[in-house]
């Protein structure tokens, strides 16, 4: 337990999102004012509330949204209860409440216009149920896009969690549509059938195809660890395999019969893709390399070719751009002693290896992939990012680690 202050410091803090080299100048939103300190108050106690004006300074429409994150084991809510808070926003006379999502307050603002909202806080229920030993505070974060720049409306994103046992589709504003529980997954697509193809470790190792109603229409056990599978277009299944008996890429048919088989002694395959050339696409944990249909290597990138005691691989996921390049989450690595080996990353490279794009400190970077509108979906130890060309975080659904991640 913590001894409880008097004081709660809550401040305000701005972030404008700028997705792209051409709405720089052109996206630009001021908050005043933009922190906002109260005290705890009594228990169940709404603080005043307090008034907040934006202002959109540049020339681009602009959507305003707050998200509320906290430390020291804060958790918001929408009801007071041990060891929770609960905020709102309003007028000063209705009040809505600001859940663990991203909450929208100014549905659009023009170039040029203004808007003002109020916040009002509540404590926990019983103040003597939490102590805490200096100062808290937690941070209230208005973002403002452009609204073209935001998720659409009916998007979905799909993601995979080993840890929570899920396979988990949220929406634009992360809220959960649909869960796959029960699992110990390592990876999930979704099909153009809308059913999901899911690699699970369970049971030896399996892969299902599931439909809407959670009915496993199609199963193939017997595996060795398959981390990634992909369904091609001739119905058969690509997948990436590795166990105590065998690393390997394989391709099968639905019936189970494996119709084509590449073995990659020493390597771990984590990401499997099949090319618009028919050749195909690996992700390994110190090797990415390209082969024909013969097996032959056409192409590679291999910048860990040892591992010393106490690290890790360090590839892990990505896939091959339209413009030829190829984008690579990479985990990072430490030695025993803490040392930070391999920086993690996500990165793009060129066919020479040249790094061309990259987004740095994502611990646990396990996925990556290139949205229609230039920005970067990525899975990492905290969850699910998306960030734009300039590495600004545009969307996220924070949680436990994930391990793939697609947007549909």
């Amino acid at each position: 337990m913590f001894k409880l202050t008097q004081k709660f410091v809550l401040s305000l803090a701005v972030m404008v999102i700028l997705s792209s080299a051409n709405l720089m100048a052109a996206i630009g939103v001021k908050v005043i004012p933009n922190s906002w300190y109260v005290g705890t108050g009594g228990a169940r106690t709404w603080v005043s509330p307090t008034t907040f004006t934006v202002q959109n300074i540049g020339t681009d429409p602009a959507k305003v949204k707050i998200r509320a994150t906290n430390t020291q084991n804060w958790t918001l809510g929408t009801a007071p209860a041990l060891n929770t808070f609960a905020m709102q926003h309003g007028d000063g006379t209705t009040w809505n409440s600001i859940t663990t999502g991203i909450t929208e307050l100014v549905p659009s603002l023009a170039g040029g216009g203004s808007s003002s909202f109020y916040l009002r806080y509540q404590s926990p229920t019983t103040l003597s149920d939490i102590t805490l030993t200096e100062t808290q505070f937690s941070t209230i974060t208005i973002t403002a896009v452009s609204p073209a720049l935001l998720p659409p409306a009916t998007s979905y994103t799909l993601i995979t969690f080993l840890i929570e046992n899920k396979v988990t589709v949220v929406d634009s504003m992360g809220t959960i549509v649909r869960e796959i529980t029960g699992l110990y997954p390592r990876d999930a697509d979704r099909l153009s059938n809308g059913n999901i193809l899911v690699c699970d470790y369970l049971d030896g190792g399996r892969i299902f195809e599931v439909d809407e109603k959670e009915t496993v229409v199609w199963e193939l056990r017997g595996l060795q660890n398959p981390y990634d599978a992909d369904k091609l277009s001739n119905g058969n299944i690509l997948v990436a395999e590795w166990g105590g008996r065998v690393q390997r890429i394989i391709e099968v048919k639905p019936s189970g019969e494996i119709v084509y088989e590449k073995v990659i002694p020493d390597m771990f395959a984590y990401d499997v893709d099949r090319l618009p050339n028919n050749n195909t696409l690996v992700f390994t944990g110190i090797k990415v390399f390209e082969i024909d249909p013969t097996g032959t290597e056409v192409w590679q990138l291999s910048w860990y070719p040892t591992l010393r005691k106490g690290e890790s691989p360090t590839f892990r996921k990505g896939e091959r751009l339209p413009n030829g390049n190829t984008l690579i989450a990479i985990c990072g690595a430490k030695v025993v002693s803490g040392e930070v080996l391999v920086e993690p990353k996500v990165i793009e490279v060129d066919r020479a290896g040249n790094i061309v794009w990259q987004k740095t400190g994502l611990w646990g970077s396990f996925d990556a992939t290139r949205l229609s509108n230039g920005d970067t979906l990525i899975a990492y130890e905290d969850g699910v990012i998306e960030v734009d060309t300039g590495g600004t975080i545009i969307w996220e659904r924070k949680g436990a680690p994930a391990t793939d991640v697609e947007r549909f």
